[in-house]
Parts: structure tokens; sequence; C-alpha cells
């Protein structure tokens, strides 16, 4: 599919039925160790590990590759993949070293620049899937406002929660954690809108998920992802950190304008709710 973009003799695969213990084990590292496969869409079906040694693994769940799974899907998982597999080879992706570089250069939490590095390359990635496979729906193409509701709900559960037990790290978690997935779910869809030649301007949300979930640096965010240039093409790893960088410092605003303001403090992070009482609404009483 990929020989002349990819040197498999340094790639291994493994398909497996327990893709998170696969990912801990082939990558003992601080990095994945609160790896989780849940998203608020569903589950990840493969993840693409680099190695300090120049070779790469490939995880895939192994529901993918049955018999009885669909063969369009699976050929898209395993392309997906590839683009990975070709971005880390250039030395293009953004390892945990260059993150925190970037972190202590714009003052940001590492999670925040982990997010947009990874939206980043998604981005990147998914806009090679999208030329492949053009009768293919983008995943998250219809998908971006229910995810933004998933956020909001998850940030409400996790408030309440905390005023009970008190526990800021598992609030930090819940709240980060699930921000990521709508972070990442933006580099998917600014592939797809790139290949159907949407505008930012043209893509809208109820008016009150615009508001709990979105909002204008979510759509700033959205054309800096737009711009990020196909995986097969061959970028400078400079401008790569400047995008980053930029696209991290609009995630920290976004995350601001959705009630959360998380910040490094001293070897750690601080979490900082803005408006308390807004936590007190449920904002989507009829579901």
């Amino acid at each position: 599919m990929l020989a002349s973009e990819v040197d498999s003799s340094k790639v291994r695969l493994r398909a497996t039925s327990d893709l998170v213990a696969a990912v801990k084990e082939i990558h003992p590292n601080p990095l994945y160790a609160n790896y989780s496969a849940d998203r608020l869409s569903g589950r990840v079906a493969g993840k693409t590990i680099g190695q300090d040694d120049g070779t790469v693994d490939v995880v895939v769940d192994v529901s993918c590759v049955h018999r009885d799974s669909d063969p369009i899907l699976a050929e898209q998982l395993f392309f997906h993949e590839a683009m990975h597999v070709v971005i880390k080879q250039r030395g293009e992706s953004l390892e945990i070293d260059d993150v925190r570089t970037i972190a202590q250069e714009l003052g940001l939490a590492l999670d925040i620049v982990g997010m947009a590095s990874i939206a980043a390359e998604e981005a990147r990635v998914e806009k090679e899937v999208r030329a492949r496979f053009p009768d293919q729906p983008g995943p998250y193409r219809n998908g971006l406002e229910e995810l933004g509701k998933e956020f909001r709900r998850g940030a409400e559960v996790a408030w309440n929660k905390y005023q009970d037990d008190d526990n800021v790290e598992d609030f930090y978690a819940s709240v980060t954690s699930s921000f990521q997935v709508l972070v990442t779910a933006s580099g998917y869809a600014a592939a797809d809108f790139s290949a159907t030649n949407v505008e930012v301007a043209d893509v809208s949300f109820d008016p009150v998920v615009e508001q709990v979930a979105f909002g204008s640096n979510w759509s700033k965010l959205l054309a800096l992802l737009m711009k990020e240039s196909p995986a097969k093409t061959p970028t400078d790893i400079t401008k790569l950190n400047t995008q980053v960088g930029h696209a991290a410092e609009t995630v920290f605003d976004w995350l601001k304008d959705v009630g959360f303001s998380v910040v490094p403090k001293g070897d750690g992070v601080e979490i900082r709710v803005l408006n308390p009482l807004v936590w007190m609404i449920n904002a989507f009483p009829s579901e």
C-alpha cells in the first residue's frame, strides 16, 4: 500500500484484544501511564508508537481485522496508522521532549500543548485518509455537536463529584481528558472540512452548544488545523513546532471560553473554575 513512503523493516505490527495493555507494554513511559482507549465517541482502534531507536510499533484492535469486520473500515484504519508512521519516520512527530520545550517556552501546561500536538498530527493524517477514501464520510463531520454536549455533561458530572469528594486530581483528569477528545476530534473535522471545501464560517452549532462547548477560539483552532500540511508532504520541524505553539495557545483560550483555566504551577499544574455558578446549571435539562 505504501512501499515507497514507509520503511517496513523498522515497523512492528501487533493485533491485540487489549489495546491499552499492549500500548503500556510496548512503551512503558509516563506519557502512557494513564492511556485509555475510551473516548466520548467510542473507542480507539489503533495506536502508533515511535521508539527511541527509530523503530515504530503499530497496535490495532483485533476486532478490526476479524473476518466479519468492514474491509473498508479496516483499510482506512491501517492507512491512517501508516500515515502516522510516515510522519514519525521523517522525524516530524512531536515527542514528549518537544512538547515539554514548547510548553516551557510559551508558559503553558504540558497537557495543553499535548492536546494541540495530537490534533495537528491527526489533521495531517486525516487529510491523506480523506484523499484516499473520498466517498467515505469523516468520522466527526456530523458528530462534533454531540461531542460538545458530551464534554459539557462530563464537566458537569465532574464538578458535582468534586463538590462531594474534593478530589482535585480526579476533577482535573475528568475535565482535561474529555476536553482532549473534543480537541482531537477537531483535528479530524478540520481535515474533513478541508477535503470538502467547507469554510470555517460555514460551520455552526445549536446556540446553546456553541456557547457552552465551542465559541470563537474553537473556530480559530479549526482554521489553524485546516492549514496543516498533509502527512505525505515533508514539513520543516521548526515550522511544525511553531504551528503547534499557535494551536496550543488557542486551545488554552478555548478551554477558558468553556469555563476552565489550566496553568503550570511549580512542578505541577493548577486548574481554575472561572465561573463556578455556571456549573450548577444543567445545560441540556431536556435530554
